[in-house]
């Protein structure tokens, strides 16, 4: 039976009631979350002092003869992106065709060029560390040290295609020194620059770490065996903790807070490229609560729970898990300290996903020792499953070691990964075009 004129329009009339009411509701618990944002600034997370934000000094161990320094070293470099447009193409197909016997000499012009411009400042850089005590970027400004890591990027390209042509030739002293080169200097030439150096540190030893593990079976077993006495030693240089790496990265957001306040003697001048907020934008971040000592407290409370954090073992949760949801970017800071908050955003963009990459350089090191061991036994024609205990895998939540899934000659393991969760070595997270969750690393043989 059809409806009557002013029965379908109660019908609207409570669909829209009903729409209005989830609406409202919606607004009213979104309300309600900003103000518990707003009031969401956590007490400290120990009873000590967040340190003064000033990074410990270099280790000893960063300072032995044969470092350089970084800074005057990369100044020199040309960029690949900027001077040979097709140098990054050109090298990423030449490593993709490590494994064939076709030398790759001459075969693309402008690869050459810029490796006949690269190779006598490395030379430079080899040659310095003889003599200088220095092995990090020196420079305490922030335009430098992103000019230093924008420069060790471009070394993550040309160690790997130099090595791999002297692979190719047979030339295996010239093929290791170039790999030991890159996995000792690392972590060297990325200390100061914060976060962000430990991620350029980790990629510019990821292909020297993987092609170690794809070069074992057919490398001599006198160089297998002086590759993995070097090892061993180059496992036990660590790149710069990353509590030390996020102090770095609070210095300048620090200085976010200093540009609210631009009068005040308690903060020091601004670091280059760091724009100070509108004169408007001061006033009314001073209306909502910012001031010196309030943004300062603020500030410091959330830096302590990230460096606790970062002194912890890796955790899937991240560096921001136990913090307020506006400081882990699920909602926008809507608080009563806009100054603070943006500094904590500041200090975010940098760590956010930054507490993975030390875990990342440690598993690569453990991975590549490891597969030694085994290609060293099934060489000997050890086929037990059981040959050595194998390393921790820093991504376990146990300390378990990486799953050995098949013996030697055709050895394959692999770490349970950033989820910390055993998904079997199905997907490997290293080459993976989108990783995430479900994957793991897999290490095997070829």
């Amino acid at each position: 039976m059809p409806q009557t004129p002013s029965a379908e329009r109660r019908r609207r009339r409570r669909f829209a009631i009903l729409l209005s009411s989830f609406f409202l509701l919606c607004v009213i618990l979104h309300i309600y979350h900003r103000i518990v944002d707003r009031r969401a600034w956590p007490e400290r997370a120990t009873e000590e002092d967040v340190p003064n934000l000033s990074p410990s000094p270099i280790p000893a161990e960063l300072t032995i003869p044969d470092a350089t320094n970084a800074w005057h070293f990369f100044a020199s470099l040309p960029v690949p992106y900027e001077d040979f447009p097709d140098v990054h193409a050109n090298a990423m197909r030449e490593l993709a065709a490590l494994r064939t016997p076709v030398s790759a000499t001459n075969a693309t012009p402008a690869l050459d060029d810029w490796i006949a411009k690269m190779v006598p400042a490395l030379e430079r850089w080899h040659q310095a560390a003889e003599t200088s005590p220095e092995s990090y970027c020196d420079s305490p400004d922030l335009q430098s040290q992103y000019a230093v890591l924008g420069k060790a990027r471009e070394c993550a390209i040309l160690t790997p295609v130099l090595a791999g042509r002297a692979r190719r030739t047979g030339d295996w002293g010239r093929c290791r020194a170039l790999w030991l080169d890159t996995l000792i200097n690392a972590p060297k030439v990325t200390f100061g620059t914060g976060t962000a150096g430990q991620v350029v540190a980790y990629d510019m030893t990821l292909r020297a770490t993987r092609d170690i593990i794809a070069a074992l079976p057919e490398m001599p077993s006198d160089i297998r065996d002086e590759w993995n006495q070097s090892l061993e030693g180059i496992a036990m240089l660590r790149a710069q903790p990353l509590h030390e790496s996020i102090l770095h990265d609070g210095v300048a957001a620090r200085a976010v807070i200093g540009s609210f306040f631009p009068d005040n003697p308690t903060f020091g001048a601004p670091p280059p490229g760091l724009t100070p907020p509108s004169g408007f934008f001061r006033w009314l971040a001073r209306c909502n609560g910012s001031s010196p000592d309030v943004s300062t407290a603020h500030y410091d409370a959330i830096l302590s729970h990230v460096i606790a954090a970062a002194k912890a073992p890796y955790s899937a949760d991240g560096l921001y898990g136990k913090l307020p949801a506006w400081c882990r970017g699920r909602r926008p800071p809507w608080t009563n300290d806009p100054a603070a908050a943006l500094a904590v955003c500041a200090l975010r963009d940098n760590t956010i996903s930054a507490g993975v990459y030390p875990v990342l350089r440690e598993m690569e090191l453990q991975a590549a020792l490891y597969a030694l061991r085994l290609e060293t036994a099934g060489g000997a024609g050890n086929q037990s499953p059981v040959l050595c205990e194998a390393p921790a895998d820093p991504f376990s939540t146990n300390c378990a070691p990486f799953v050995l899934d098949a013996p030697p000659p055709a050895w394959r393991f692999h770490s349970v990964g950033p989820d910390q969760f055993n998904d079997g070595g199905s997907n490997d997270w290293a080459r993976a075009e989108k990783p995430g969750p479900g994957m793991d690393f897999l290490f095997a043989s070829p």
